[in-house]
């Protein structure tokens, strides 16, 4: 993947910033708006009414320099076993 493919564009320009550009800034506090933490990170919960039970897996596939460090996406792979489909209309987008 060249530089230019892994950018990252930026709605309604030209422009666009390459994930690891992204990742180094979010780690800056001048470069973040005001109240907003550092880092890339979040934690959250769901807790639904009526418990559901979906199954799905998310495969990265990484390359590492092991002289460098520097690492590459080489692939990502998302699959979901949705079950019997009910509504077509539920699994747009």
């Amino acid at each position: 993947m060249t530089e230019e493919e892994a950018l990252i564009p930026t709605a309604g320009t030209d422009r666009g910033i390459s994930l690891p550009d992204v990742a180094q800034a979010a780690c800056v506090p001048s470069r973040l708006p005001p109240g907003l933490e550092t880092g890339l990170h979040e934690v959250a919960s769901f807790s639904p009414e009526i418990p559901n039970f979906p199954n799905g897996c998310h495969v990265c596939e990484v390359e590492i320099d092991s002289e460098t460090g520097t690492t590459e996406v080489l692939g990502y792979v998302v699959v979901y076993d949705v079950g019997t489909v009910i509504n077509p209309l539920t699994l747009q987008g």
